[in-house]
């Protein structure tokens, strides 16, 4: 038992530590500031992207956010023009949020720009490295998947 204790809080340590340089790599890679998009906005505008027309509900509870923050979000994606707004029409008092075209284009065009620069950095990378970095980066997708369902069946 107490290997796994030890086990639980070495991964703690390593997300803790990981989760920063994640954020510091993806700033780094994607012009963001060109596009006035911190990294939230970026990533809520990926999670309306994902779903399509979205309540700002669903979006806060995916995106862990309260509604006020969500809202501050959402106003400026739909400022940008990048997202917009639509009261539901089977419930008026849902709001649905839903990407527009230029929002759309302009993911597209971060996602290409962003594999543009890691292809390039993974060209320094040893032979083989790649391809542990693939299989690490999908397993770890796989477990966050099982972990979200466990704790939504919480």
């Amino acid at each position: 038992m107490r290997v796994r204790e030890e086990q639980i809080a070495e991964m703690t340590a390593m997300i803790f530590k990981f989760y920063p340089q994640i954020r510091k790599f993806f700033r780094s890679l994607v012009a963001i500031k060109t596009l006035q998009l911190s990294m939230t906005q970026l990533v809520c505008l990926q999670a309306v992207e994902r779903q399509g027309q979205v309540t700002m509900t669903k979006l806060a509870n995916e995106l862990q956010m309260s509604s006020q923050q969500l809202t501050k979000v959402v106003d400026h994606l739909a400022d940008l023009g990048m997202a917009q707004r639509t009261q539901d029409e089977h419930n008026r008092r849902q709001l649905l949020v839903e990407v527009t075209a230029k929002g759309s284009k302009t993911l597209s065009m971060l996602r290409r720009e962003f594999v543009r620069k890691v292809a390039i950095l993974s060209e320094k990378l040893p032979a083989g490295e790649l391809d542990k970095l693939y299989d690490s980066v999908k397993c770890l997708d796989a477990y966050l998947d099982k972990l979200h369902k466990v704790m939504d069946n919480a």
